[in-house]
């Protein structure tokens, strides 16, 4: 499939050659030469490969969350699944860390309450029912409380494990303290709440920690909010592209434009591409660059502008540099109409985008091609590149380590 979705980016990839190289003389070589190359040979894609695995260059994996427009409304869907569930969770929010498992949905913070929240699924050998599903995770909810009075030891106090009826719904709990923490020495509290609900196969484990009797409360409600509902969403989805063991890079697109790996030219880098669901209306590209250390004050912007004059002076009808920006960040780009499109060429394409949009060390880069009729996605795909979140897959297993080691102390 991504073989021909390869060819559809040869008039771009050919014409923007000699321009990135013209740029990586003159302006900090913030891409080209000066990028650097990703490894492969890393340990583990994503939170889910073996330690002494090689990862794909591109994983996605099932659990997928989307927004239904709804405020405070989170929505669940599970890869090749027809069917999603909704979920009230006012005031959550994504934080971009680490996951520690391929069956994941999200991980969530609430800063007005204090409380987070971690939702996964997977399918469990024998297990048909809620009770099934509890009696399946019963341990590790143990294992986890047993880990936590190892952290706590003398400092506090850790309850047991309880079952606990609540609102019709069974859940496992326990409380722990600590009577002096941090530097203020203030008294630190917090209640562990799992509910295991079960639908079409799935074993859901919806994982909430609070602060307080009123969060408590809330994440009552949200657990009496979640509905099943028998289709696929038809709203955008936050596909989290692990690319490599490098990035996770999470952008929200539609959930019918389907996905791959693009592999690149002899001593390049590959990239993500998407396409429609059916036929060749448009191919879009995306390419994570990383800023070298001693380029920290390159401006994609400036990049972009020697690319749309290179272009220009080739004859193609080339847009001055525009800007897309939202309180993520902000998007850099300009539009083409190629001079030499062929109508007869399936693999041609008459418009294009070039666009550069910074996340910290990182830089990604968009190649849009495109027809009449789908001018509508490439404002779409630069719309999702504005909001798009970046993991540092690396740093993030760094700073997990470091608040073990820091813990442990």
């Amino acid at each position: 499939m991504w073989s021909t979705i390869r060819r559809t980016a040869t008039f771009m990839r050919a014409r923007q050659a000699a321009a990135m190289r013209l740029a990586r003389t003159s302006i900090l070589a913030l891409i080209g030469a000066a990028v650097l190359q990703i490894a492969v040979g890393c340990a583990g894609s994503g939170e889910a490969a073996a330690a002494d695995a090689t990862p794909p260059p591109l994983t996605v994996y099932p659990p997928q969350v989307f927004s239904t427009g709804k405020p405070g409304q989170l929505g669940l869907y599970i890869e090749g699944e027809d069917w999603h569930v909704l979920v009230d969770m006012p005031g959550f929010e994504h934080i971009e860390e680490r996951f520690i498992s391929a069956s994941q949905f999200s991980l969530m913070h609430n800063d007005t309450s204090g409380g987070t929240a971690t939702i996964f699924a997977e399918r469990i050998d024998g297990a048909n029912s809620e009770e099934s599903c509890r009696r399946h995770y019963a341990r590790g909810v143990q294992e986890g409380r047993d880990r936590t009075a190892s952290f706590v030891g003398d400092k506090g106090k850790v309850g047991e494990v309880a079952e606990i009826e609540a609102h019709g719904k069974t859940l496992l709990m326990y409380d722990w303290s600590i009577s002096e923490f941090g530097p203020q020495k203030v008294k630190f509290w917090r209640r562990t709440m799992y509910w295991y609900p079960y639908y079409r196969g799935f074993c859901f484990d919806f994982h909430f920690s609070v602060a307080s009797a009123a969060a408590q409360d809330d994440v009552l409600k949200a657990f009496n909010s979640v509905t099943y509902v028998a289709h696929k969403p038809i709203e955008d989805i936050d596909r989290l592209f692990y690319f490599f063991d490098w990035l996770r890079i999470r952008l929200r697109v539609p959930i019918d434009w389907q996905y791959g790996y693009v592999p690149p030219p002899p001593g390049g880098t590959g990239e993500i591409g998407l396409r429609p669901s059916s036929g060749l209306e448009f191919s879009f590209f995306v390419k994570p660059l990383r800023i070298p250390e001693t380029a920290q004050s390159a401006d994609a912007k400036a990049i972009l502008e020697e690319i749309r004059r290179f272009q220009a002076a080739r004859g193609d009808s080339v847009s001055p540099v525009q800007k897309l920006c939202t309180p993520n960040t902000c998007v850099y780009y300009s539009d083409l109409t190629a001079s030499n499109y062929d109508s007869s060429n399936p693999r041609r394409f008459p418009y294009g985008r070039i666009g550069f949009a910074r996340f910290g060390d990182v830089v990604l880069r968009i190649d849009l091609l495109y027809h009449d009729s789908s001018k509508g996605a490439a404002e779409r795909m630069t719309s999702a590149l504005s909001w798009a979140k970046i993991l540092d897959l690396a740093a993030a297993r760094k700073a997990a380590t470091q608040r073990r080691s820091k813990s442990a102390e």
